[in-house]
Order: C-alpha cells, then structure tokens, then sequence
C-alpha cells in the first residue's frame, strides 16, 4: 500500500511522461503542451531515426527547459511479448536511468498520439495521483478517436478538429495506459506495467518466479476509483482479461488516442514502420477500420486548450523552434503528395511479428543485443 495513509499534497508530487516519436515533427508542440497543461513536470522523449526534423524540435525544445531528449539508436536490447527486439520497450529502460526521471513520484509511458484528460478536481495529473496515492498503478482506459470525416493534413492543433470518438462501451477502447508508482522497481510497458525488474543475467529459475508472480509482493490497482488488489500478474493480457467489462465510464481520467488522424496521416504511418513490433508494420486497412470511431463527440479535453494555446504560442516565439515546426509541417505535406501521386494505398491486413519465422527472429535478437 501506499508509504502514508494521508493523501499528499498535489502541488507536492513530481509526474512524469515518457514517449518515444519517430517523424511526429507537426504534432509535438502541440502534445508537449497539452501534457504541460495537465500538468506533468518532466517529459522524457527518445527519438530515432527521424527524417522530418522531430529530433531537431525535440533537441531546441530541450534547450528551452521544455523536456528531455535522448537519441534511442540501437542496439534494441529489450524484447515485447513476442520475443522480438523492441524500440520502444529499450527507450522506457533508458528513461529510467535518468536522474530527472528517478526524481519523479509517478511516471506513465504515452505515445504522441495520447492525450491525457483528468476528471478529477481542477483536471490536473497531479490531483489525480494524489487521490489514488494508496496505488502502485492508475490504470486509465483509452478512447477512440476517429478522423471527424476530416482528411488529408491536420495543421494542429489536432484536438481542436478530431473531436468524435467511439462509445464508452466499445472494445476498441478495451487496452489502457497506466500511471505507475514506485517505478524504479518495475519493467516499465506500454500499457500495463506489472512486472518487476529483473537482472539480464538472472537464471531460469528466477526469471520463471518473476513471471508467476509478477507485480510487487502485494499490488494496488486502482481503475476508474475502484481499488484493487493483486497477489500475482501472469502476464498484461491475462492482467487486462480481469479489466475487461469494468471501468467503461471514465470517472475520474480517460486517454484520448488519436492512433489514425486522418487516413492519409495513417498511410505515412504504414511508411514510417512500427516501434513496438519491430521489423512488421500494424499500420495497415483493418488497423484504421478498427480504429476510426466516429460515434459519439466528446470535447472534455478542451478544458485544457486556453493554457496549452498559451504556451504554444510562448514557445512558438522561439524563431528557430518556428522554423523547425514549419519545416517539419512542409515535409510532412510532401511527403502526403508524394505518396498520392504514386497512388499508394494502405495493405489489407496487418502482419505482426507473430508470422516472423523462428530463424528471423533469432536474427533480430543477435543484430539487437546490448554491446
């Protein structure tokens, strides 16, 4: 349970958001902002391989005392649950390193594409923590959000045009993000972070104690107000089968997801590559299918967007951060064109790592192991 039954102090808790992007060069200002106008003290971001200047905003957002930037080059030391290499999985491992980080109470792993909304008090992250403080994870279920019947570029702010999304029952919206407590002591996922650390060096016996039980040695989940506690985890997706028909009315926070934006931002998705399933792509026609909702309209983030427009604009002052963001908007429209006059459309059907042979995923493994 939480170190003091007493609720702490909001403006006395440090939070924290961790992301990786790779070409998310039109869009970063605006997600910074808005976790800025929630309220998160420190954002760590990784960045590779980018070739639309993200790493150049991120580097001048950096120097501005906006965030902390590291290059997530390889070699891709941690595996997801296919066993595979996985860039995004190795840049948590780093993040944790880092000493703005470890002075953080609470941290949560978000992709540029996620936007935290808060329904708690003032809608801060940190009033959030600070009444779920007897929690080692905030577990806060994703919302689907759709193309509006919009296409084409967005100029953002996004959050202000992409305002449908499914209905709270949808299982589109079934996976979450969590906010997690006491990180240090864990192995830091996209979604659900239960497991604890554990040496690389460690025998298969202790990996095999790890994996049946998991969490700490007595786990507190708290979803949607409801706490719950947990002896052992065998794994996230037997952890989110319990989840599966609770917390579907986003009392007190939901994640605003905006995995497809438009269908034509989502084939430069499928160009880009994965960073989680490395060496396939997800980004494919079931993916936007699946993932464009357009059912209902919820604008609650816009509580948000008086402070987020105001430190846009403060930053956006920043000549050279102005003409990095333009830059990064000119390539990202060429890159729009340019794929329309080659006609390209997303494939069919995702291919995901599963179908990797067993040969090339042992290949990966050795072109990815730590030096």
């Amino acid at each position: 349970m939480s170190k003091t039954e007493t609720p702490p102090n909001p403006e006395d808790l440090r939070v924290g958001a961790l992301a990786i992007a790779k070409n998310e060069g039109p869009w970063l200002i605006e997600w910074l902002a808005h976790c800025k106008a929630v309220g998160f003290d420190e954002v760590a971001l990784g960045t590779n391989d980018c070739d639309d200047g993200t790493d150049e905003i991120a580097e001048e957002l950096q120097s501005m005392g906006l965030l902390t930037h590291f290059d997530n080059r390889p070699p891709y030391y941690r595996r997801n649950y296919l066993q595979v290499p996985s860039l995004q999985l190795t840049a948590y491992d780093r993040m944790q390193s880092m000493p703005q980080v470890q002075s953080c109470d609470w941290v949560m792993p978000l992709d540029i594409d996620e936007f935290l909304v808060c329904h708690v008090g003032n809608g801060s992250v940190q009033e959030l923590c600070a009444k779920h403080h007897k929690a080692h994870g905030i577990m806060i279920r994703w919302r689907m959000f759709g193309d509006s019947g919009l296409s084409g570029m967005l100029t953002p702010p996004i959050t202000d045009q992409l305002t449908k999304c499914a209905e709270k029952t949808d299982i589109n919206n079934d996976n979450v993000k969590m906010l997690v407590r006491d990180h240090q002591d864990v192995e830091l996922e996209m979604h659900v972070s239960v497991r604890r650390k554990i040496d690389p060096s460690a025998g298969i016996w202790k990996r095999a104690m790890r994996n049946a039980r998991g969490m700490q040695e007595r786990a507190y989940i708290n979803f949607d107000g409801q706490l719950y506690a947990f002896q052992r985890a065998h794994g996230a997706k037997k952890f989110l089968e319990f989840f599966k028909d609770k917390a579907r009315d986003y009392v007190d926070a939901q994640v605003n997801h905006y995995a497809i934006r438009t269908v034509e931002i989502c084939r430069l998705k499928a160009i880009r590559g994965d960073a989680y399933y490395a060496g396939t792509n997800r980004f494919q026609q079931d993916y936007f299918d699946r993932f464009n909702r357009n059912h209902v309209e919820d604008t609650s983030i816009f509580k948000y967007r008086e402070k987020r427009d105001a430190l846009m604009a403060e930053w956006l002052r920043n000549e050279r951060l102005r003409a990095l963001h333009d830059e990064a908007m000119r390539i990202m429209e060429g890159k729009l064109q340019k794929l329309a006059e080659a006609g390209y459309d997303l494939p069919e059907t995702t291919e995901k790592n599963i179908k990797l042979s067993w040969s090339e995923k042992r290949k990966m493994k050795r072109e990815n192991r730590p030096d």
